[in-house]
């Protein structure tokens, strides 16, 4: 598994699917999220594009792909749940099928 940092998300590339989330550093300057965007399975997103929005109290902001692809997997925990991406950077947000 390869990983790769593009402005504020990292992505996990396994095959031909991106496992996407935000970077540790981003998630700690912001604090806590309070509000998430998502984009919908079958999106097609490219790369440097916006694919989610994000809120904070005193913040919000989009973050840019890292991969050009499909949306197969979308992390709807994360609608009721936000901040959970401020707890563990980890979190994945989306899942994308690299277009290449």
């Amino acid at each position: 598994m390869k990983k790769i940092i593009y402005e504020e998300s990292w992505a996990k590339i396994s095959g031909d699917t991106a496992t996407i989330g935000i970077t540790e550093e981003t998630a700690k300057k912001v604090k806590e999220f309070v509000f998430i965007k998502l984009p919908k399975k079958g999106d097609k997103i490219k790369k440097g594009s916006k694919y989610v929005s994000l809120e904070s109290i005193k913040w919000s902001g989009h973050l840019s792909s890292p991969v050009s692809g499909e949306v197969t997997s979308v992390n709807e925990s994360l609608e009721d749940n936000p901040s959970k991406l401020n707890k563990n950077p980890d979190t994945w947000i989306i899942k994308v099928k690299i277009k290449r």
